[in-house]
């Protein structure tokens, strides 16, 4: 039986499946868990899609246009959940709006964990949960308003973490996988001094993913990078990637039984990246949540690390059949807990990949957003810190190998002037490079250069 629920001066119908009444909350009402819709008269309204994790995309579309998605299959699997993708109906994860004519907006969103959906049309915005599911928050208002109702619900359920980062900076930007201990000691020595807190080493140290032991290229270990850093005033940084393994590593040959599997009993490619397929781990299996917590031991307590990208952690919550019917994000909860757990709560946990709602409370920061990609001769070197705010770091030409600094002490705002090198004998067609978040292509087109500045 349908019940109306006014809120902020709008009366709308709600027909939730749970029999609790609606409980009124700061800033919006409260639903019974499991299923849930609402008749929202806003005819052909602007509907906001919410990701799945760090990559997926989020924006608003109008009813009547074609839904937001990503409609590669291979790149939907490493970006999005594709066991619910629909070609033909607006859907979004854990929270859902839609905007009409005057502006204001009505939210529905999930205030706990179980895989939350939600789809719209012109009459309906629904939501439900894959599992057992949990309650709903539902509010009406200005937009601002009603989402930072929302987070406050949630923070108040699931937690929330205040830690910033400080500047950070990340050698994915400068090198991608081409760092060796050589070249980082050079970087970390020219770093102390300058305005940074973090050296975060990333892809490119390990020596397969999943095998989480320095390569070749570090012959003196983890632990005297680590000290290096520590010696020039900043703190180590460190990329992993927990939860997922290449299918040619030691571990997915040694250790099979760690890996989730679907219903056939085949591994479940969670992604795709390093020109491969990547498994994921079962995280709802003791033995993987061991070998997870002697990783996250072995970079924390032995080698000295106190910054993790703990990065495509999104294949933990990967469709597939795990043990004791438990829930995909709850198994992938339960691993944050116990990397949180294990490394310590002074320990920063910078997610990529990572789904929003069972990651509350648990990482300090959240990635979102998609890599800057080479184009031309510069690679520029953006870190995106938590609270969704994209700052410029360092550029190295890739012509000439100069590093240059941003102009100003590093901000977080979404547009910075560029870092320039000018031309030279050895670096003919290097150029300034804006760096900003409007840009969509390299303005340059140096060398009939017109690639895309976003990696997708």
């Amino acid at each position: 039986m349908p019940l109306l629920v006014e809120l902020a001066g709008r009366t709308v119908a709600v027909e939730p499946t749970g029999s609790e009444p609606p409980q009124k909350i700061e800033g919006g009402v409260v639903l019974p868990p499991g299923r849930v819709a609402v008749l929202h008269g806003l005819g052909d309204a602007l509907f906001y899609r919410h990701g799945q994790n760090s990559w997926s995309p989020c924006g608003w579309r109008r009813l009547s246009e074609p839904p937001l998605r990503i409609a590669d299959p291979r790149r939907r699997v490493t970006a999005d959940d594709p066991a619910w993708d629909d070609p033909s109906r607006h859907h979004s994860s854990a929270v859902a709006a839609l905007q009409g004519d005057d502006g204001r907006v009505l939210l529905l969103g999930a205030l706990g964990i179980g895989t939350p959906r939600l789809a719209a049309d012109h009459d309906t915005l629904a939501g439900w949960y894959e599992d057992d599911g949990a309650p709903w928050f539902l509010a009406y208002g200005e937009e601002e308003e009603v989402f930072g109702a929302y987070t406050r619900a949630l923070a108040d359920r699931l937690g929330s973490r205040d830690r910033r980062a400080g500047n950070v900076w990340c050698s994915w930007y400068a090198y991608y996988e081409g760092i060796t201990e050589a070249g980082l000691a050079e970087d970390i020595a020219a770093l102390k001094g300058l305005p940074f807190d973090v050296v975060q080493v990333d892809d490119g140290w390990e020596e397969m993913v999943g095998d989480w032991e320095p390569n070749a290229k570090f012959p003196s270990g983890m632990r005297a990078l680590a000290g290096r850093i520590s010696d020039a005033g900043m703190t180590p940084g460190l990329w992993l990637a927990p939860f997922i393994v290449l299918p040619g590593s030691r571990t997915a040959r040694e250790r099979p039984e760690l890996l989730l599997r679907d219903e056939r009993g085949e591994p479940v490619v969670a992604g795709y990246n390093w020109g491969s397929g990547y498994w994921a781990l079962d995280l709802s299996r003791a033995d993987a949540l061991d070998h997870v917590e002697r990783l996250i031991r072995r970079v924390v307590h032995e080698w000295g690390f106190a910054y993790l990208k703990l990065d495509f952690v999104n294949a933990g919550a990967a469709p597939g059949v795990r043990q004791d019917g438990i829930g995909r994000e709850q198994a992938y909860r339960q691993a944050l807990e116990l990397i949180r757990q294990t490394a310590g709560q002074e320990v920063y946990l910078l997610g990529s990949g990572a789904i929003l709602l069972p990651s509350l409370g648990l990482l300090d920061g959240l990635r979102s957003g998609p890599t800057w990609r080479r184009c031309g001769r510069t690679t520029p070197a953006t870190t995106r810190p938590t609270r969704w705010r994209a700052t410029p770091w360092s550029t190295r030409c890739t012509g000439c190998g100069t590093r240059r600094w941003p102009r100003s002490t590093p901000t977080s705002s979404t547009s910075a002037a560029a870092s320039t090198c000018s031309p030279t004998s050895s670096s003919a067609g290097c150029a300034t490079w804006p760096r900003c978040a409007a840009s969509a292509r390299c303005p340059t087109r140096r060398g009939g250069c017109a690639r895309r500045s976003w990696r997708t």
